[in-house]
């Protein structure tokens, strides 16, 4: 093998070289091999930063069958292109018949094969057509070289499907195909020598067969803790090679039988499996992750099998900061059973939409929205304003003036007795600004409602009139006459606002 094929076996970086051309220069064997090598390693190092390993195309249609003793041969009736770790190229022409090999070479015998075996190609050049060299450096003897180099393929079983090399560095390494398994996966079998469809899934494709490009978003794979000697035991890195970032992995253990078991360890130990908690430690900026077992019992500690699942989500929103929410309160008149058909102008339903009741001509809701002493304006998490009151069932007894504190009041300016039931007329003020006069009467639910902050008609104060009090004459105002108030609420108007 020529120097520059070994550096290449061992992903060693290196300047290329390419020959210098002038008239009457001698050319060598090793001009001739420099010049092989210049093309093939730069097409080898493209194919596998660009692509990596994988399939192309093909491997889709495949024949399994027995000859000579129960030796396995495959027959590729679909032919198939694939990439090795080391960027060659691996040509697999339509109906070839190769021999399935162990791993150390020998032929594989039917009863050999487990469910599933996994088979992988092998790039494995092969010298053929000898004819006798012209001269011979070494002697006089006559010598007969090989011709031709046929850039064949073997095809390898396993029954467990490989764990890349475990890569610390965060980065893409240039040299991450030095510990990179060789065979390139393109089919699983059963021990009847069937397709396992389910294992198969799991070969890579580089690319469509429509030639446009293809992002995975699903991967899976087993790891197998082989008697372990502690209670705590964790995988090497694993890479789903579903690119940088977060992805979501579900874990499930193997049974014996071959059975996937997710979720209560109780379900494990009906089907005979140990006791164990397991889960994944993921490094975002690598797109890695471990698989860790820990066992309940250190009696319990076994072999295990655990298959993982990891994906990608199609489109990501980043990180989105959770602020406390808002709860929908109810306002306090609502426990009254009296008060059933009473809405708040403006106000939420329970589903925090706003005017989605109706009582009379009244459009709002029964409901606000509230962060601990804050009142979210409108269901609006992002602008608060703190509730300065919000009296219970307690009555307040407004005979002239009541200053309910944040700037609000109340100011009685009459009363009528010549309807009836009795009126009274009153006014809101804010910081002795007044904003609005009501005409009550008992039964009376009053809001005033304010545009906002950016909000429109948000219900800043609220009064239910439990009565109108006066003692049998037209008007008058004093200790005898009284408004009578229940379920007083308010908010202040400086507006706080979240991000």
């Amino acid at each position: 093998m020529p120097e520059n094929e070994k550096k290449n076996e061992k992903c060693t970086l290196q300047q290329f070289q390419r020959n210098n051309y002038f008239y009457g220069k001698l050319m060598t064997v090793r001009d001739f091999e420099l010049e092989q090598e210049y093309f093939n390693g730069k097409r080898y190092l493209l194919n596998r930063l660009i692509h990596g390993k994988g399939l192309l195309c093909g491997f889709s249609q495949l024949d399994l069958f027995t000859e000579n003793g129960e030796e396995v041969r495959v027959r590729f009736r679909d032919g198939g292109i694939a990439l090795d770790s080391l960027g060659r190229e691996i040509v697999v022409p339509v109906d070839m018949e190769k021999k399935v090999l162990a791993e150390d070479g020998a032929p594989l015998k039917r009863p050999e094969f487990k469910n599933p075996t996994y088979l992988y190609l092998r790039y494995s050049p092969s010298s053929s057509e000898l004819v006798r060299a012209a001269s011979n450096p070494q002697s006089c003897e006559e010598v007969a070289c090989t011709n031709r180099v046929l850039e064949d393929f073997e095809v390898i079983a396993s029954f467990e499907y490989p764990v890349e090399k475990e890569n610390e560095s965060s980065s893409v390494s240039c040299l991450e195909c030095a510990g990179s398994d060789k065979k390139v996966f393109f089919v699983a079998v059963n021990d009847d020598l069937s397709t396992n469809k389910g294992e198969s899934s799991r070969r890579h494709y580089l690319r469509a067969r429509n030639a446009e490009a293809v992002t995975r978003s699903n991967a899976t794979g087993d790891v197998y803790f082989k008697h372990p000697t502690e209670n705590f035991v964790s995988s090497p890195l694993i890479d789903p090679k579903l690119g940088t970032g977060p992805i979501s992995i579900q874990l499930g253990l193997v049974t014996e039988e071959n059975l996937v078991l997710a979720g209560h360890v109780e379900a494990g130990r009906k089907n005979g499996s140990p006791e164990v908690r397991f889960g994944t430690v993921l490094d975002p900026s690598s797109g890695k992750f471990r698989v860790q077992v820990v066992f309940e019992d250190e009696r319990e500690r076994r072999s295990v099998r655990v298959r993982w699942w990891a994906s990608r989500a199609d489109i990501s929103y980043g990180t989105e900061e959770v602020k406390p929410g808002a709860n929908l309160t109810k306002y306090r008149f609502v426990s009254d059973p009296e008060l059933k058909e009473k809405i708040v102008e403006s106000g939420l339903c329970e589903s925090g939409a706003r005017n989605f009741m109706k009582a009379g001509d009244t459009l709002g809701g029964n409901h606000y929205a509230r962060v601990g002493n804050d009142v979210a304006l409108n269901g609006n998490p992002k602008k608060l304003a703190e509730l300065v009151k919000e009296q219970g069932e307690e009555p307040y007894q407004l005979y002239s003036e009541w200053e309910i504190g944040g700037g609000w009041a109340l100011k009685v300016e009459n009363f009528n007795n010549t309807v009836k039931p009795p009126e009274a007329l009153i006014k809101l003020y804010f910081e002795k600004e007044e904003l609005k006069t009501f005409n009550v009467s008992k039964g009376d639910l009053i809001t005033y409602c304010e545009d906002i902050a950016g909000e429109t008609g948000v219900p800043l104060f609220v009064t239910y009139i439990d009565d109108v009090y006066i003692p049998g004459i037209k008007s008058v105002i004093g200790k005898e006459a009284k408004i009578v108030l229940k379920y007083t609420w308010a908010t202040s108007k400086n507006v706080r606002y979240q991000d």
